[in-house]
């Protein structure tokens, strides 16, 4: 059977994420590039990307902070942007993020 190639969703994840960071994420997404958000546990962060190809994931700086250097590998693995946000972020600053990151959509 031939190797099924992936392609890059409009699709963010936000792992791990609280409070008002949950809603600024999902209104982020949707004004960068009108990309759904969806929220995954960092346990599982590795089965949602690589089966969803988000073409952006957002993680905490405290999450960060404990395991970058994994989360840096597994963007890179599914083509995904890594943006670190603090967890007060202004949706201005994280909107010019994703849209960077959905620049690479083609």
């Amino acid at each position: 059977m031939p190797t099924r190639l992936a392609q890059t969703a409009n699709l963010v994840i936000l792992v791990g994420g609280e409070g008002a960071l949950v809603e600024t994420a999902r209104q982020a997404a949707l004004y960068a590039s009108g990309a759904q958000m969806m929220e995954s546990p960092v346990a599982t962060l590795a089965t949602v990307a690589a089966e969803r190809r988000p073409y952006a994931i957002v993680v905490p700086r405290h999450i960060y902070d404990f395991g970058g250097s994994e989360l840096d590998a597994l963007a890179r693995d599914v083509g995904a942007g890594l943006v670190v946000v603090t967890d007060s972020v202004q949706i201005e600053v994280l909107v010019a993020s994703l849209a960077d990151a959905a620049s690479r959509l083609g």
